[in-house]
């Protein structure tokens, strides 16, 4: 995953509702531009792969909230980062 190429993963439980139910798939690709307002899938180093809004983003850190919207902003270094993949493409969602 996060190799450039669109790869789909599906969501597992009810925690993303409403924005995403269980069961939905979800299309996300490596090498498109992901912008501030776009959602994405974020691989931390050493974590898991996560659905998060993209608040912005510079050469050296992204912004991130929920994939809802709500709760405070956090700011990753892009070095502490394996890829970012834009959610292309939802079944529903």
């Amino acid at each position: 995953m996060g190799g450039g190429g669109p790869f789909a993963i599906e969501v597992a439980d009810a925690s993303l509702e409403p924005v995403y139910r269980c069961g939905l798939t979800l299309v996300a690709a490596s090498n498109a531009v992901a912008n501030a307002g776009d959602r994405v899938l974020i691989k931390p180093q050493g974590g898991l792969a996560v659905p998060r809004l993209l608040v912005g983003k510079t050469t050296r850190r992204v912004e991130l909230v929920s994939i809802r919207g709500d709760g405070e902003p956090v700011e990753l270094d892009r070095s502490r980062v394996d890829w970012i993949a834009r959610i292309i493409w939802s079944s529903g969602g």
